[in-house]
């Protein structure tokens, strides 16, 4: 994460003026309609006073971390709600209105559902082994022949595994084709937008501002508004991207009213 990931937490990195977590908020309660709930450890306290611009989310705290499987585990004891749609919060998954279609009849066929994204052959993702749409393992990306890769989304039934306490791994104790039966879905027209490093981050802010794509049209009021062009800068309460004087692009975030080089 870096020094930026020490100040704020990943979920509440800014895009434009609104934050990774709101955009994901806004797109997930758009479609499903449903309650959000976010599981917590890291800078903790940050989520409970950060001002959510579309809904506040209901947060729970692990006070352990509990790992990718434990906040599963987490879920499962504490939401009333037994199928949930999960994704990771540093990333944005923009799906279209017929591969959300398509998804809720896939999900008639499996307990759960994992949401995948094809990948390059020199991609460094690990790779999920798959057979008539059938999730049957992962392996590391060097000895594998498979081309698509867990996005981080999918349909979770907490009731499809049993509870284990403590710290575990997803693909261990909630994902597992030795406990329950799960579909793989690969969506015909979406966009995924990764900001789980700083470098990452950074290129994909400049993207956002700089080309045509979903996310740029689902933000446009916000860059409208929110972004004031000043020369070479573009500035909004919580992003700054300014060119220097070598003509390389420098963003900022602000912090408490301070702001920090990314």
């Amino acid at each position: 994460m870096g020094p930026l990931g020490q100040i704020i937490p990943k979920p509440l990195w800014p895009v434009v003026d609104v934050s990774i977590l709101d955009i994901n908020i806004k797109v997930l309660t758009d479609t499903l309609e449903r309650p959000v709930v976010i599981n917590t450890h890291h800078l903790s306290d940050s989520f409970n006073n950060y001002p959510y611009r579309y809904a506040v989310p209901e947060i729970l705290f692990e006070k352990k971390l509990l790992g990718s499987g434990g906040a599963f585990h987490n879920l499962k004891v504490n939401l009333k709600e037994k199928v949930i749609f999960t994704g990771n919060p540093d990333s944005i998954l923009i799906l279209s209105k017929r591969d959300w279609n398509e998804l809720a009849s896939f999900s008639k066929k499996f307990q759960n559902i994992l949401i995948a994204l094809p990948v390059s052959i020199d991609s460094s993702y690990n790779r999920l082994i798959v057979e008539n749409s059938l999730f049957k393992g992962i392996e590391p990306p060097n000895s594998s022949t498979s081309s698509i890769t867990y996005s981080g989304f999918g349909l979770i039934n907490l009731e499809s595994f049993d509870f284990v306490q403590g710290p575990s791994s997803f693909f261990d104790t909630v994902i597992n084709p030795k406990i329950n039966n799960t579909g793989v879905y690969i969506p015909d027209s979406f966009e995924y937008w990764d900001f789980g490093t700083i470098e990452l981050y950074k290129k994909k802010i400049m993207a956002l501002l700089m080309e045509e794509s979903k996310l740029n049209t689902y933000l446009k009021e916000s860059i409208d508004k929110s972004m004031k062009k000043k020369g070479g800068d573009l500035e909004s309460p919580l992003l700054k991207v300014s060119l220097n004087e070598e003509q390389e692009f420098q963003i900022y975030n602000c912090q408490g009213k301070r702001w920090h080089e990314v």
